[in-house]
């Protein structure tokens, strides 16, 4: 892709411009900053990259926050096993 910033002659006849999409996301990361294509491709997948960690790291954390807050708090009646009698017989 051809760069949409100002260069000249050079800009005009070179297409090193790099587009990076992560298809099943629909996530893409955009570089053009650089005259050469190979920099600007490791540049997009760079930034590609930190998008989809971004990504993951916010799902990590509402997961998180949820089994936090589905969390039990243990309290007096609450109890997870129930014994009786001299010989701690399990009742539950």
């Amino acid at each position: 892709m051809k760069s949409p910033k100002k260069g000249g002659q050079h800009v005009n006849t070179t297409c090193s411009g790099v587009r990076a999409v992560y298809a099943p996301l629909g996530i893409e990361a955009i570089s053009y900053n650089e005259r050469s294509q190979h920099k600007n491709k490791s540049i997009a997948l760079k930034r590609l990259r930190a998008k989809l960690n971004t990504i993951e790291e916010t799902k990590e954390n509402r997961a998180k926050n949820e089994r936090w807050k589905n969390g039990k708090t243990l309290e007096r009646g609450n109890a997870i096993k129930v014994f009786e009698g001299e010989d701690f017989r399990e009742i539950q």
